[in-house]
């Protein structure tokens, strides 16, 4: 394979998109399921548009492909979507994942979705090397997520993309910085604040001083 080039899935695509998932689900490091689905429940599943696969530059052959599934049917969830991303054993290592990954997170942006999530298995170190080198960050890992078909509890490693909803947003900047400035400013209330309350104290206790003194002249004048 001497090269390759990105473009959107179609139809015609089904099988080849299906037995690169089939070959990621048998590793048992890439998914739950064990079996692919069939085409018609695989593209219901999934969002109809950004779907991409990279194929062979000299026979268009498909290499791998990603794809989308929304995270919820509420309104106010639409712009967070579940991203998958898979590519054929024989494509590895040669930047098709990064390459694809990287073109998926900008269509993703111009289609107005906002957030990008992913689970990738603890066991997977490589999917979770290439989604942190195109930006994701790690936000937690969920314990008992999902169980396995052949019968242990699973624990997904959950991801976000940081392009879309981390900093790299100039909005996402600006309340970082703003967030940043407003605990800059606490602190520096409070510091301000015990200091005053330090000087309150010692003013008092010079007050009380001097009263002392005073009342000890008083008393030697009296005498």
């Amino acid at each position: 394979m001497s090269g390759f080039e990105l473009r959107d899935m179609i139809e015609a695509d089904a099988r080849a998109v299906l037995s690169i998932y089939q070959e990621g689900r048998d590793t048992g490091q890439a998914t739950f399921q064990q079996t692919a689905p069939a085409w018609t429940d695989f593209d219901q599943g999934h969002l109809a548009a950004p779907r991409l696969v990279a194929v062979a530059a000299d026979d268009g052959n498909v290499l791998g492909w990603a794809a989308g599934s929304p995270v919820s049917a509420r309104p106010v969830y639409r712009g967070v979507v579940e991203e998958s991303i898979y590519i054929g054993s024989a494509a590895r290592g040669r930047g098709v994942g990064r390459t694809l990954l990287n073109a998926y997170v900008a269509a993703t942006e111009a289609a107005g979705i906002w957030t990008l999530q992913a689970g990738i298995f603890p066991e997977n170190p490589a999917s979770l090397a290439l989604h942190q080198g195109c930006g994701f960050e790690i936000i937690g890992t969920r314990q008992k997520i999902g169980k396995m078909g052949h019968g242990p509890w699973a624990d997904g490693r959950a991801v976000a993309g940081c392009d879309l909803v981390g900093t790299q947003k100039p909005h996402s900047r600006r309340w970082i910085a703003l967030n940043v400035r407003l605990r800059v400013a606490v602190v520096l209330v409070l510091r301000l604040l015990g200091q005053a309350k330090q000087n309150q104290l010692q003013c008092n206790r010079f007050k009380c001083a001097l009263q002392l003194g005073c009342g000890r002249r008083r008393e030697e004048q009296v005498r």
